[in-house]
């Protein structure tokens, strides 16, 4: 239980924003909370998830979002895809990058999702 002497200070990011909607994260120390929030309510369904890697790259597509973090103290360079599929099971996947590679920065054009 939280104590009167004891205060948390927690910052929401934004790290992705579009027509199509926003994607925040909030920094927990050990962890962090990645929210989605489609505008269009009626035909997307937002969601949130733990994320214990520090996303801090985001893009939102039609068919879902892509998130990456630098490699960090060791720990590689991660890329993951979430669909906004409800429908579909074990609708997402995880890259590491090799020793030496990093996403610096993301792109969603027509042709696809791109990491540099």
């Amino acid at each position: 239980m939280y104590g009167p002497d004891i205060f948390y200070v927690f910052f929401v990011i934004e790290i992705a924003f579009n027509l199509l909607g926003l994607i925040t994260t909030v920094d927990h120390g050990t962890h962090a909370t990645i929210s989605v929030e489609f505008h269009d309510k009626l035909t997307q369904r937002g969601y949130h998830f733990t994320d214990n890697n520090h996303y801090s790259m985001a893009c939102l597509g039609m068919n879902g979002a892509l998130f990456a973090a630098a490699s960090v103290d060791g720990n590689p360079s991660t890329v993951f895809y979430k669909t906004s599929d409800n429908w579909a099971t074990k609708s997402e996947w995880q890259v590491y990058l090799p020793d030496g590679e990093d996403a610096t920065c993301k792109d969603h054009g027509g042709a696809g999702w791109k990491f540099y």
